[in-house]
């Protein structure tokens, strides 16, 4: 056990911050501060009743993955938590009475046989549904020392703050930089930097150029990236959720332009705080297909009318759902034909249509 001095712990938090040391340092300091102290930030989503804890000190691997994969769930902690005012430590008796916590799973089957049935926490913040939570746990605490604890953290939070909102403004350049904007530009291709509610980060300056045409994907007047597509705005909006398992490369084509979606979860603290991030790449492909004698190709594959318009529908980047608009057909149907189209090209998407139109032995 070590004395917990504020200003140390201060300090590691800037220091943290400034990339000068891992945030694991003051994880481990706070955790020294009490008897096999256990330090955790946990991220709760109070609709989902979800949560995981991405950064630790004195815990296992094991516990954590326990806690993401069911006890998140029957945390108590939680919702009273909600109702309290964020940056105000809390010892875990304020928040569950001893002896309702003691008739919990959470506490017999996880907090106890782990060594933590003592707990002190606090709200660093809140975003929508999700709560950001630091905890100190132990084996045994003094029911004087929780309080002591509580104040202390409660001192540390304007610093803790300054620290999230350091990572949520903070990233989104630093990883366009890291990505390369300026590159892009270079070898003609878009760069977009998608963040929570599909909010823009920031754009290269051929993106802005593609984006300004608004024709397939444009950026609403309250800064979102939006999609003409819903299958791939869907898809958007899947890997900015947190609890997303999907593959992190998806690509798709709109309106004659290639888009390859790529989620990003950068270090454990940037994605505790700021939630995963969206890098959109924007390619035009018209300047390349259009050189393509579409009409031989359907001669060659023996295309009926149907087929030849959901290639050319394809081509020029348009849903299913546009083909069927234009030519007053139900999506099924189009779908139908669709598949005929990639059966009689030996493909299996539209991806592998492209690809096949653009190579050069085709």
């Amino acid at each position: 056990m070590e004395d917990f001095e504020e200003g140390k712990a201060i300090e590691l938090i800037y220091a943290a911050m400034l990339g000068e040391v891992p945030w694991q340092n003051f994880m481990r300091y706070l955790a020294a501060s009490s008897p096999n102290g256990k330090a955790v930030l946990v991220l709760h989503d109070e609709e989902k009743e979800k949560g995981f804890i991405p950064i630790a000190s004195g815990v296992e691997l094991s516990t954590l993955k326990a806690y993401s994969d069911y006890y998140a769930s029957v945390n108590p902690f939680m919702s009273p938590a909600a109702a309290l005012p964020h940056g105000v430590g809390v010892p875990d008796i304020e928040l569950v009475p001893q002896d309702d916590l003691n008739k919990t799973e959470f506490y017999n089957d996880f907090l106890k046989p782990h060594g933590m049935p003592s707990r002190v926490s606090m709200t660093i913040g809140k975003s929508g549904r999700l709560m950001f939570v630091l905890a100190l746990l132990s084996d045994s605490m003094d029911p004087d020392d929780k309080y002591v604890i509580a104040k202390k953290m409660t001192a540390l939070s304007p610093h803790l703050q300054r620290a999230s909102r350091f990572y949520q403004k903070g990233a989104s350049e630093r990883l366009a930089n890291n990505v390369g904007c300026t590159l892009f530009d270079a070898i003609d291709k878009g760069l977009v930097v998608v963040g929570q509610g599909a909010r823009v980060k920031t754009t290269s300056q051929k993106a802005d150029e593609m984006l300004s045409r608004g024709v397939g994907v444009k950026v609403s007047p309250v800064g979102k990236l939006r999609f003409d597509d819903v299958e791939i705005q869907s898809v958007l909006e899947q890997k900015l959720d947190r609890w997303y398992m999907g593959p992190k490369v998806v690509s798709c084509y709109v309106e004659g332009m290639k888009l390859c979606l790529v989620r990003i979860e950068c270090d454990d603290i940037s994605f505790y705080l700021e939630g995963p991030t969206v890098v959109v790449i924007l390619e035009e492909m018209r300047s390349s297909i259009g050189n393509i004698d579409l009409k031989g190709v359907s001669y060659r594959k023996n295309l009926t009318r149907a087929e030849f318009r959901a290639l050319l529908g394809i081509v020029e980047g348009k849903s299913i759902y546009q083909i069927s608009r234009e030519a007053s057909r139900s999506v099924e149907t189009i779908r139908s034909q669709t598949k005929s189209l990639y059966k009689k090209l030996g493909v299996g998407c539209r991806e592998e249509v492209l690809r096949l139109l653009l190579s050069a032995n085709f």
